[in-house]
């Protein structure tokens, strides 16, 4: 396959790298409210099951089933974020707007029969015991939920505003996107002052942006961006700042944000308010179950990448190549066959630790190094490695523990083959021994293969216009990506704009072609654009990279 420059994957890998309560929503316009931290904390409750206080709330669906963390079965999953209620599989949510449940009137059931208006008090016994307004059993698929004094008085203070709160973010005439971008560099200490490449991307989305709303905006809204550094360092005062700075935000929502390092704390936060976040970009993408609904990745990550590359080695590439110095070939008892012997080796530190779980089961040795390895050490570990005849290595550490890696493998003439994923990619790799030449396999998200033509005269157009930096094109072209298919989900949406409209469109999204990334696909059960990876290896003579397989899908 023909061999791309180098600085794509330099940029690339710097996007992959970067290290990185709201308000709920209605359509109520005029007449629309701000919330109290009361009813913030109620709206946590309602949006996640969970206290802000840290209480432990449980729930049960009937008198003899067992007592399961509210969690998982938060009140907005059935009633959703308006409060309108919903009819999923033939079971009707009801309208629990406090307009709804206390008109003095009494509420009109299906069956003909009535029942008095709700009261905060007979609301408690709802939502504790099950009871309805007139003393009814309600039906047993409403959860009881048991809560603490403080959590019930929260939640009902929340519940008597639900219908009148101010859609976050959202105006008459305008639409208020946020986006985090990558955190500072070293030295920059100045909460405005940003890394060279996050300049780079802030200046082509407002490009961007500032092009939709020449044009009519979003159903005649503008645009607004509201750009916000990441954290400068994860230490709990640092992280408690930068919530704050999410709350203050006020957006509809975010789009191309950075969120490595952040990623729990994003997820909580947009869990906990309902704001979603369209297209971020992230090592880690959170995509265990239960899914938080409001996140939507654009590209695989780390795990992803290691499957690809696991299903790449598995594949006719290694027993296709000559029987060279290039291939490490293992004696065994009936013949000399090239085969691959494969080590993991792993940094003891969070980060990487839990990338263990990638190779459980398989009959591949996992070796753990120190986060700050000695070179004494580091010796002594390789070459019992290469005594033992390993040939194929996974590297799952940092920059500084890759190239000692490579320092003292080579110092030892040892020269395996060695395997990344492109989250973990440091530019220093570039410049290993020549030994180490198309023997440093990486697995990429995105690839300029992927760019049509439409894609690119619209980066280009942009560039021309506004002057863009030429630096970090593949950071800007990731986030353009991410920028079109938000603006895809909100027109999509249509002018009466709420984050669960918006939710559910991304979730219809199938094959969309953002012209910059791979076909986009997001499902009720997906949550990551693009899923699986390229495979490339490195020129060190010509310093380029060279695809070495197709797209790899990964389930």
């Amino acid at each position: 396959m023909a061999k791309l420059t180098a600085f794509v994957l330099i940029m690339l890998a710097n996007m992959l790298c970067t290290d990185a309560s709201a308000l709920i929503v209605t359509t109520a316009k005029e007449k629309s409210v701000e919330m109290t931290p009361q009813q913030r904390r109620g709206q946590t409750i309602y949006m996640t099951g969970k206290s802000p206080s840290g209480h432990n709330i449980q729930a049960r669906l009937n008198d003899k089933a067992g007592s399961l963390p509210a969690s998982l079965m938060p009140c907005v999953n059935c009633h959703k974020d308006d409060g309108k209620g919903s009819t999923e599989g033939g079971i009707t949510a009801p309208d629990i707007r406090w307009s709804t449940l206390t008109r003095p009137y009494g509420i009109n059931h299906k069956n003909g029969n009535t029942s008095p208006a709700y009261d905060k008090g007979t609301i408690k016994k709802a939502i504790s015991l099950g009871l309805g307004s007139g003393g009814q059993a309600l039906k047993q698929i409403m959860p009881r939920f048991q809560l603490s004094h403080q959590d019930m008085e929260d939640l009902i203070a929340f519940l008597t505003g639900l219908g009148n709160y101010r859609v976050s973010g959202l105006r008459e005439n305008n639409i208020r996107i946020g986006i985090i971008l990558g955190k500072s560099l070293a030295g920059e200490n100045s909460s405005i002052s940003l890394s060279a490449r996050s300049q780079a991307v802030k200046k082509l989305l407002h490009s961007y942006f500032h092009e939709i709303n020449l044009q009519g905006g979003i159903y005649q809204r503008e645009i607004e961006t509201v750009f916000i550094p990441g954290p400068e360092n994860y230490s709990p005062q640092t992280l408690a700042k930068f919530k704050q700075t999410l709350i203050n935000s006020q957006v509809f929502a975010f789009v191309a944000s950075a969120l490595g390092g952040i990623e729990k704390l994003v997820a909580d936060f947009s869990l906990a308010s309902g704001i979603p976040v369209i297209g971020a970009f992230s090592p880690r993408p959170a995509t265990e179950f239960p899914l938080n609904p409001n996140i939507f990745y654009l590209l695989s990550g780390q795990t992803r990448q290691l499957s690809a590359l696991q299903n790449f080695t598995r594949g006719q590439y290694f027993n296709q190549v000559p029987l060279t110095e290039n291939i490490p070939k293992i004696s065994t008892a009936d013949n000399e066959e090239p085969v691959l012997k494969t080590v993991v080796l792993i940094e003891d530190s969070p980060e990487y630790i839990s990338l263990q779980q990638q190779f459980t089961g398989q009959d591949t040795h996992i070796m753990l190094l120190p986060t700050n390895s000695s070179q004494k050490i580091l010796k002594h570990n390789l070459s019992k490695l290469k005594q033992q005849h390993y040939n194929q290595v996974y590297l799952l550490t940092s920059s500084f523990n890759q190239q000692a890696f490579i320092r003292q493998a080579h110092a030892i003439n040892w020269w395996p083959y060695v395997m990344l994923s492109g989250s973990q990619f440091g530019n220093a790799l570039l410049s290993s021994p020549l030994k180490f030449n198309e023997k440093i396999f990486i697995a990429l998200p995105n690839l300029p293969f992927d760019y049509k033509k439409n894609g690119i005269a619209l980066f280009k157009q942009l560039h021309q216009k506004y002057h863009l930096q030429a630096d970090y094109q593949n950071n800007q072209l990731l986030a353009l990506a991410a920028a079109i298919l938000l603006r895809q989900a909100l027109m999509t949406t249509g002018r009466e704009l709420t984050p669960t409209k918006l939710i559910t469109n991304m979730e219809t999204l199938y094959k969309f072609e953002t012209a910059l990334t791979r076909p986009i696909s997001y499902g009720p059960n997906r949550r990551v654009g693009t899923s699986g990876a390229y495979v490339v290896t490195l020129d060190l003579v010509n310093k380029t990279i060279i695809p070495v397989s197709n797209w790899l899908e990964i389930d």
